[in-house]
Formats: structure tokens, C-alpha cells, sequence
């Protein structure tokens, strides 16, 4: 029980980091970032990393999962330009 209690916190705070991080860091992607399917989308990215690292025990893979999904989202789903095209 204790450890599925960390597991929902940590993706808990995994999710809300984005819409803080569009707000104080990153304002060209808030309106992606606050973005209800973004943010599910976060949630099972969130889970999918959680799992893979109860599984493995190490945090490298669930931290190479999300940068491989995130260079994915930028350099070949136009990530970028979606950020750049509401930025403007």
C-alpha cells in the first residue's frame, strides 16, 4: 500500500509539474502544457515510467522513456512548431 501511495504522488507531481513549468519557465507551451489531452497524455506517461521503474529498479529507464518520447514529440510529431505556432 505505502509503495502504490508513492507511486500515485509521484505521478501526481509528475502531471502538475508541466502546467508549473508552462507557467513559470517554459510560457511558449502553456497552452499545450495546460491542455487537458497533454495532460492525460502526461498521466500515462507518467505511469508507463512508474511501472517500467518498479519493474527495473533503476531510474534510467523510465528517464531515457520520456527523453525518447519527448525528442519523438519535437524533431518528428512538429512539437516544436506547435509550441512556436501558439507562441505567436
Amino acid at each position: 500500500m505505502r509503495l502504490l501511495s508513492y507511486a500515485v504522488f509521484s505521478i501526481f507531481v509528475f502531471i502538475v509539474w508541466h502546467p508549473i513549468n508552462a507557467m513559470t519557465i517554459n510560457h511558449p507551451a502553456f497552452a499545450i502544457f495546460t491542455n487537458l489531452v497533454f495532460l492525460c497524455l502526461a498521466a500515462l506517461m507518467g505511469i508507463a515510467c512508474t511501472i517500467t521503474y518498479l519493474k527495473t529498479g533503476s531510474l534510467w529507464v523510465p528517464v531515457v522513456i520520456h527523453w525518447l518520447t519527448v525528442l519523438a514529440w519535437v524533431f518528428f510529431l512538429s512539437g516544436r512548431n506547435c509550441v512556436l505556432d501558439i507562441a505567436q
